[in-house]
C-alpha cells in the first residue's frame, strides 16, 4: 500500500493534475503527469465504471497498480503528481505490469 504522503487526496490537486498535466497513453491506461514542488512523487488511480461495472473488480485493479507503483517508488524521482486512468478489464499480472510501468517511467524520464 502506498503511504499517505504518496497519494493525491484533495479534489483541487486532483483536478489540477487532470486538467493541466501532460498525457501519456497506452492501450491499458492513460497517465496524466504534472510537475510539483514536492521532493516525493504522488499518485492517484482511477478505474471508470464504464470499463468495469463491479466495484470489487475496480478496487482490485487499483490495488494491483498501487502495489506495482509502491515497488517502483525507490527508483522514481520526486516532484511529480501522476494520475493513472486505467482502461482495461483484463487481469494484468503483477510482473508484466511492473515491467511495463518501469519501461514507461524510463521513457518519460521519471526513473
Amino acid at each position: 500500500m502506498l503511504s499517505s504522503k504518496n497519494r493525491i487526496k484533495k479534489k483541487k490537486e486532483f483536478d489540477s493534475v487532470f486538467n493541466l498535466g501532460k498525457t501519456v497513453s497506452n492501450k491499458n491506461y492513460i497517465l496524466k503527469i504534472k510537475d510539483s514542488n514536492r521532493s516525493f512523487p504522488r499518485f492517484a488511480f482511477v478505474v471508470p465504471s464504464r470499463f468495469e461495472k463491479r466495484a470489487t473488480k475496480r478496487n482490485r485493479i487499483k490495488r494491483v497498480f498501487r502495489e506495482v507503483v509502491r515497488s517502483l517508488l525507490p527508483f522514481i524521482k520526486g516532484g511529480f503528481d501522476i494520475i493513472f486512468i486505467i482502461k482495461t478489464k483484463e487481469e494484468i499480472s503483477f510482473s508484466n505490469l511492473q515491467k511495463e510501468l518501469q519501461l514507461l517511467f524510463k521513457k518519460i524520464k521519471i526513473i
